[in-house]
């Protein structure tokens, strides 16, 4: 899901930088539909090419965007020989599904919960909602004050474990009971638990 969020914020970057520097064949900068339509005709195109300059990003593949020159022009239908339009079609597609995933855990799911949110089982459902759905079971987490304080708890195990590689349960089982989510015997349940896990592994 990271690299969803990454692969969305990389995007944008792209988008806003060509509105300031892709020309139209009549001589005007972009609007940002077309710097999107270029974005995406570049990924795709790097993706079939392998640039050597190109980045792997996660759900997208390798993709490079350099900065272009102020006489770069905008190729909009962006052709590429040999390739059918039912095959760009559907590339184009992928790499917009994986956007829009990007897209919603950027800009609703971790700005609206935190990070914890990532750790949720139902974070794959929750990516493929749209508008009202989406916007409605975000209001039911927030409305649930022991479900957010947890989430919130949450958040700094998942910047532990991107960084460090690891989780700190003890800070976190120490966390979870002081702030009353769990009993005491639940508690000892998920030491033991965890602890039986990581002797089987």
């Amino acid at each position: 899901m990271l690299e969803y969020m990454g692969a969305w914020e990389w995007y944008e970057k792209q988008v806003n930088l060509a509105t300031t520097t892709i020309l139209t064949k009549k001589g005007k900068l972009v609007d940002r539909k077309g710097a999107a339509t270029h974005v995406l005709n570049t990924m795709w195109s790097t993706q079939r090419e392998a640039a050597p300059r190109g980045r792997w990003i996660g759900g997208l593949g390798n993709v490079a965007i350099e900065q272009e020159g102020d006489n770069a022009d905008l190729d909009l239908d962006g052709s590429n020989a040999g390739v059918t339009a039912k095959d760009r079609q559907l590339q184009r597609k992928r790499i917009s599904v994986q956007l829009s995933r990007g897209q919603k855990l950027s800009t609703k799911l971790v700005k609206e919960l935190g990070l914890g949110i990532l750790f949720s089982p139902k974070i794959w459902e929750y990516t493929k909602m749209h508008g009202e759905q989406l916007e409605r079971s975000i209001r039911n987490i927030q409305a649930d004050a022991g479900r957010m304080q947890l989430l919130r708890i949450l958040g700094p195990q998942l910047e532990q474990l991107v960084y460090e590689g690891q989780t700190d349960l003890h800070t976190l089982y120490n966390a979870i009971y002081q702030e009353k989510l769990v009993s005491p015997k639940e508690l000892q349940d998920l030491r033991v638990t965890f602890a039986l896990n990581s002797v089987n592994n």
